[in-house]
């Protein structure tokens, strides 16, 4: 695939926190909380939305002039997940950047060792389905997280260096679970909302981003800066979206339930 100085791995957490530190410097706020619909006036022109607080206690109107819903398979009723079970497991030593893949009578993992001595893990995703589960409560299940970390150390077994030392060994420093978004086509949905979509807002108010699969983190900042372009001058120069329209799904509605 390349060399040290032609491939690079994406830290998620990292990218993230320097996206919202750029955008910190912008002047953005993040306000927390549960968006329960959209405000509009009699001609349907946006006004603002319905914020809900996190724990459901007050309610408060937000002023805006676009409505961006971008949240993964919570995003609309059209959207679904695949749930997905990762480990980061400590090395006895710092590795090279790389990645391999093991895949044997205990199905695929892939491990991305990094710079600081673990290696994230990842493999055995489950079918597609509505998600139930709320955000940030996404349940890690004990024996697909075993599942996984059985698979890494069998593969880091069969390492080609027999010593101990270089071997992905100890208990995992981090398990977790989240869900991949994706919809029936496996297409992103990216775009604006037609006024039946959006609750009645005259279009080019209300837009939609999400089901980029397990390519979120790849084609996120990519999807961020379509998504402005769009918004901001109603065209999107450097993507051609046309094939993620939403308005291929006849019935979408935006989950604000």
């Amino acid at each position: 695939m390349g060399e040290e100085d032609t491939v690079a791995q994406v830290h998620p957490k990292r990218l993230c926190e320097h996206l919202w530190e750029a955008c910190q410097k912008g002047g953005c706020q993040l306000i927390q909380g549960k968006v329960t619909g959209a405000i509009s006036d009699e001609k349907g022109n946006l006004q603002g939305v319905q914020l809900q607080d996190v724990d459901g206690s007050t309610r408060q109107k937000l002023d805006a002039d676009a409505l961006l819903y971008a949240c993964g398979p919570w995003s609309a009723n059209i959207m679904y997940g695949i749930k997905g079970h990762s480990l980061v497991l400590p090395t006895k030593r710092q590795l090279k950047q790389c990645v391999f893949f093991y895949s044997e009578t205990l199905g695929d993992c892939e491990v991305f060792v990094r710079p600081d001595s673990t290696a994230f893990c990842s493999g055995f995703p489950d079918d597609m389905i509505k998600v139930t589960e709320f955000p940030g409560q996404e349940e890690v299940e004990p024996e697909k997280a075993n599942r996984l970390c059985e698979a890494v150390r069998r593969c880091s077994d069969q390492m080609e260096d027999n010593s101990s030392s270089g071997k992905v060994l100890g208990e995992p420093a981090l398990q977790q679970a989240c869900y991949q978004p994706v919809t029936d086509d496996f297409l992103p949905v990216m775009g604006e909302l037609n006024r039946r979509a959006s609750g009645g807002c005259r279009e080019g108010s209300c837009y939609m981003a999400g089901g980029n699969n397990c390519w979120g983190i790849l084609l996120g900042p990519a999807t961020g800066e379509c998504m402005a372009d769009l918004i901001a001058t109603g065209k999107t120069p450097h993507v051609d979206i046309s094939k993620f329209c939403p308005s291929r799904y006849r019935n979408l509605k935006p989950v604000v339930d």
